[in-house]
């Protein structure tokens, strides 16, 4: 007959060493992950990434996913310590994906820099180791190599402004300069007349232009300023220009006096032939004799069967007199 108080007996024993292996399997191979964990500290404190990883990928596939695997395996054997190592594993699994991270993400190290170009004007032309780089102020110029390069800024109205500077792998300089403005040293004048169209003369010498025009890069200073207009007295005068400004002026001028007169001449009959202080004029009436001087002036009239015609008449400025003679015959 079974006693079957000596078989649970038994089977008690049985079970309690099969504990124990399984213990004591469980407690080498978490010696051994803790033994090849430090050694991937180590070699990544060392800076061999290669090692570091290769390392931590082998403690990783033949240590502790067979770790994981036995835990998950081994059931009320070994229970509860299989849990603990399986927590135990579960971690170190974690910390060597962290190990193997450090070098698939680490990105490769940079081999350019940048740099970020302000002024002050803005909109200044950027060169760059004396190329024209096509770009304005202010500007971010990347992909530049490590080392020195020359920055040189150029617009106009103001001096060159010429900087070299550091460039950095992986980094942005940023830099600000100021550019100064060229001293103005002339200034100019805007002339305007009334008639317009006015040949433009500047300290005696004709500036080839006509009014309104403005007369550009003149010394500071006095200067004098001269206009001429066929039928108009001359405009003079002297201005003063200061640098950087541009002077406004408006002149007027005056017409000349005439200086001679006219006379219709008129006759009855007509076609007679008409003298001028005893010259033939060439002309017969009716008939304006232009551009007399002023004063009394003798008129002939002649015409075949007729008595000469002479008279004195006093010629006007800028007028033209009519007068009618009537001749008489022979």
């Amino acid at each position: 007959m079974v006693k079957w108080g000596n078989v649970a007996s038994t089977a008690f024993d049985a079970f309690e060493k099969a504990n124990s292996t399984v213990a004591f399997y469980m407690f080498i191979i978490e010696e051994s992950i803790q033994t090849v964990s430090m050694a991937v500290y180590l070699s990544n404190k060392a800076g061999n990434t290669e090692k570091m990883k290769e390392l931590a990928q082998w403690n990783k596939t033949e240590l502790v996913e067979p770790l994981k695997d036995f835990c998950d395996g081994a059931g009320y054997v070994g229970f509860p310590m299989n849990l603990a190592f399986k927590k135990f594993a579960e971690a170190s699994e974690k910390a060597m994906d962290y190990y193997i991270s450090l070098v698939e993400e680490k990105p490769p190290a940079p081999t350019t820099g940048s740099i970020y170009i302000g002024s002050s004007p803005r909109d200044a032309v950027i060169y760059l180791d004396g190329e024209d780089t096509g770009t304005l102020t202010p500007q971010l110029i990347s992909d530049l190599s490590p080392g020195e390069h020359t920055i040189l800024l150029k617009k106009e109205g103001y001096n060159d402004y010429e900087a070299t500077e550091t460039i950095t792998a992986g980094e942005t300089l940023e830099k600000y300069y100021i550019m100064e403005k060229i001293p103005v040293t002339t200034g100019n004048i805007h002339i305007k007349s009334s008639p317009s169209e006015a040949e433009i003369f500047i300290d005696g010498h004709d500036t080839e232009k006509l009014t309104p025009e403005v007369i550009t890069d003149l010394s500071p200073g006095e200067h004098t300023i001269l206009l001429k207009k066929e039928g108009y007295n001359d405009y003079e005068a002297t201005e003063t220009i200061t640098a950087g400004e541009t002077l406004e002026k408006y002149y007027i001028m005056e017409e000349k006096a005439p200086t001679t007169g006219n006379i219709y001449i008129k006759s009855d009959p007509t076609g007679a032939r008409i003298f001028i202080d005893g010259e033939d004029t060439g002309k017969l009436t009716p008939e304006t004799i232009k551009d007399l001087s002023l004063g009394e002036h003798e008129i002939k009239l002649t015409l075949p069967g007729y008595v000469d015609y002479v008279t004195t008449e006093t010629t006007v400025p800028g007028e033209t007199l009519e007068r009618l003679y009537v001749l008489e015959k022979e």
